[in-house]
């Protein structure tokens, strides 16, 4: 057998390797939480995307497969509100990184075979590790890359929180009710918070529901404990008759300490980060300018010895 002959058998051996190491996880015993989704259906895990080919539906059936697995339902867990904020899958996450996974490999068969066929001398090894190790690196890249924007996203949501709660601070401070500055504030801002919320609040209305109640099913959605308080003020407001100016103030003063103490964090995150570049540069410049400093030194005693 040739070498491209022995690098191919390898790799599918490999990827039935793997097909089977899914299969026998996924067989295992399931938990509960798993049964009741798979029962009544989970939008979060279990949301299987729509193939528009049929070169997608291998890939969508891959990541379906992984967003059923334990992992999966950790990290859906663990990244619950972020995946509603940004209306993403953990289903359509395990697509896109099969399929950076699979263009990876394929590029890196390529890119190894395509010296081969030029009569190029390439090791073994690396026409058998190479796809594998692109592939790897190429999935996870895709990964940290989606990751990252879930933070991201939810971090401008939260942000527009609290921008929502100033705002109805503010309404209040001018002679409106609980109701209207509710409504007033989110027909006024914009982005993924204010779109959310003023959904829910017009729509309450129409599903014999108090704008409050509207802003309690919104935090409690998206883990904003914040429009939680503000719902359960103004609801106090509604059935007791207290006085909320004062804990909106503070629930709004709340936040922007919030805010400002999460830019404190990626600032000092940023500065931490940067110590290590900044002592590589100062290290390099000063082994370049004392370089020939030291070098006359040593010729120094050469000659003198």
């Amino acid at each position: 057998m040739t070498v491209l002959e022995v690098a191919f058998v390898i790799g599918v051996t490999a990827v039935l390797t793997g097909w089977c190491l899914i299969r026998a996880f996924a067989t295992t015993a399931p938990s509960v939480a798993s049964v009741y989704r798979k029962m009544y259906g989970n939008p979060l895990a279990q949301a299987r995307p729509v193939a528009t080919s049929r070169w997608e539906r291998p890939t969508v059936a891959v990541g379906h497969a992984l967003a059923g697995t334990s992992v999966a339902e950790r990290f859906a867990a663990a990244k619950q509100s972020e995946l509603r904020v940004a209306e993403v899958t953990v289903t359509a996450i395990a697509t896109r990184v099969v399929t950076a996974v699979l263009v990876g490999f394929v590029a890196a068969v390529a890119a190894t075979i395509l010296p081969v066929v030029a009569g190029a001398q390439v090791p073994v090894w690396m026409l058998v590790a190479a796809p594998f190790v692109v592939g790897l690196v190429t999935g996870w890249y895709q990964f940290a890359t989606i990751t990252a924007s879930l933070t991201n996203r939810y971090t401008d949501f939260r942000s527009g929180v609290g921008a929502y709660i100033a705002l109805v601070s503010v309404c209040l401070t001018t002679r409106r009710s609980a109701t209207e500055a509710v409504t007033y504030a989110a027909d006024v801002g914009s982005g993924r918070a204010f779109e959310l919320i003023g959904a829910a609040v017009h729509a309450a209305p129409m599903m014999g529901l108090q704008a409050w109640e509207a802003l309690d099913a919104v935090g409690a959605t998206y883990g904003a404990r914040e429009l939680e308080d503000l719902a359960t003020s103004i609801g106090n407001v509604a059935t007791i008759g207290v006085g909320v100016e004062s804990t909106v103030v503070a629930v709004a003063a709340r936040m922007r300490q919030v805010g400002l103490d999460d830019m404190q964090r990626q600032a000092d995150r940023q500065t931490a980060s940067m110590f290590g570049p900044t002592m590589l540069f100062v290290l390099g410049t000063v082994a370049f300018l004392a370089y020939p400093l030291a070098q006359r030194v040593l010729d120094a005693f050469t000659h003198t010895s």
